[in-house]
């Protein structure tokens, strides 16, 4: 399975496969329309513009597990005990772990995506994250 596409749905959101759709009103417009054959969206968009790449964008990542509330849970995994947490939930990371942060985030060939699937498989099987 495409890396991207498991990411995606691991999330828990639809990877859209997208078929040729002709809206009878616009017949008259020269724009090709698409239909996702799961969620039935129409869009305008080819597949590669409506489904994200996580690998040539990493920082698509770390917005997704922030807004699963996982960011934190996650860094804390990426690294171990070299990193730790403050009285309110912060990562404190020391200078050689952020610079290892920051080689994923630069990272365009899906390290941090390949990490994140690991660590949703992870938390799939283990509710203690």
């Amino acid at each position: 399975m495409d890396p991207n596409r498991e990411f995606h749905e691991l999330l828990g959101k639809c990877w859209h496969d997208l078929v040729p759709n002709d809206w009878p009103h616009n017949r008259l417009l020269p724009i090709k329309h698409f239909k996702c054959t799961k969620c039935d969206i129409y869009t305008n968009s080819c597949e590669a513009d409506i489904n994200p790449d996580y690998a040539a964008d990493p920082r698509l990542v770390l917005r997704e597990m922030d807004r699963l509330g996982k960011l934190s849970a996650f860094m804390m995994w990426l690294w171990d005990s070299e990193s730790c947490e403050d009285d309110l939930g912060n990562v404190l990371m020391s200078g050689e772990s952020f610079l290892h942060l920051l080689d994923y985030i630069l990272d365009t060939t899906g390290k941090l995506r390949d990490e994140a699937i690991k660590f949703m498989k992870e938390i799939k099987d283990d509710s203690t994250i």
